[in-house]
């Protein structure tokens, strides 16, 4: 799961997110804090992203349906005149496994992952080794062939 937000109550939340992770799923694993330059709205603050990784026998429809009433019931916002603006939380199911999903309520790998380095870089704490399922190129190398994005590590951990 990757997170994101800008606001001055995210890093807040993210612990938030955690702990309903931890309740949900039992055993959750944390990847470093990063700090992130807005990529395509570029005037709101810097971004705060991570991720998280946890096992599940839920199906990944049923888990995205999840975060995205996580996201609700945290306080997200939508701004139809903003879409990639300035938000409290972004929960997004990055990847799942080795799962390969084209509907229209879910697709995985996340569709612009293989875009995004701030998202890359929090999924690569996790898992270094993973393989996109669709190309069956390493993640890693998807990640270092991208522009460096502004995606900073920071000295903090769950």
């Amino acid at each position: 799961m990757g997170l994101g937000g800008n606001d001055p109550k995210t890093l807040a939340v993210f612990r938030e997110v955690f702990q309903r992770a931890q309740k949900q799923w039992g055993a959750v694993q944390g990847a470093r804090l990063f700090r992130t330059v807005p990529q395509e709205d570029k005037h709101q603050a810097q971004f705060w992203n991570s991720a998280l990784a946890f096992s599940s026998s839920q199906a990944s429809d049923v888990i995205l349906k999840l975060l995205l009433e996580w996201e609700i019931e945290l306080g997200r916002r939508r701004d139809p005149f903003r879409p990639k603006g300035p938000r409290l939380i972004d929960l997004d199911l990055l990847i799942s496994g080795n799962e390969v999903w084209n509907q229209a309520e879910i697709v995985l790998p996340h569709p612009r992952l293989k875009d995004r380095r701030f998202a890359l870089e929090p999924l690569l704490d996790l898992e270094p080794n993973a393989i996109d399922p669709v190309s069956g190129v390493s993640w890693f190398q998807i990640c270092h062939q991208l522009q460096d994005q502004g995606v900073d590590p920071m000295p903090w951990s769950w």
